[in-house]
C-alpha cells in the first residue's frame, strides 16, 4: 500500500503539538518543516479545516527512517 493512500489502519491523528512532544521538537519546526520542500525530513501531514494532524503511522514511519546506528 502507498503510503498516501488511505487506510483504516493508520492508527489515530494526532496534533502538531503532541507530535513535537513525541520528537522533542519545538513546534515551530514542524511548521517549518510542513513548509520546506526539502524533502529529507518529509513528515506527511493532513489538513482538517485549519487544523493540522499527523496520523500515528507516518509518525512511526518518519522515527524509523531516521533511526541512526552508531
Amino acid at each position: 500500500m502507498d503510503r498516501n493512500t488511505p487506510s483504516a489502519d493508520a492508527g489515530p491523528l494526532l496534533k502538531a503539538t503532541d507530535v513535537a512532544r513525541t520528537l522533542n521538537l519545538e513546534l515551530q519546526t514542524l511548521a517549518d518543516w510542513r513548509c520546506s520542500a526539502e524533502k529529507r525530513r518529509a513528515l506527511p501531514f493532513v489538513k482538517v479545516g485549519s487544523a493540522v494532524r499527523y496520523r500515528q503511522s507516518d509518525v512511526s514511519r518518519f522515527i524509523e527512517a531516521n533511526l541512526q546506528c552508531a
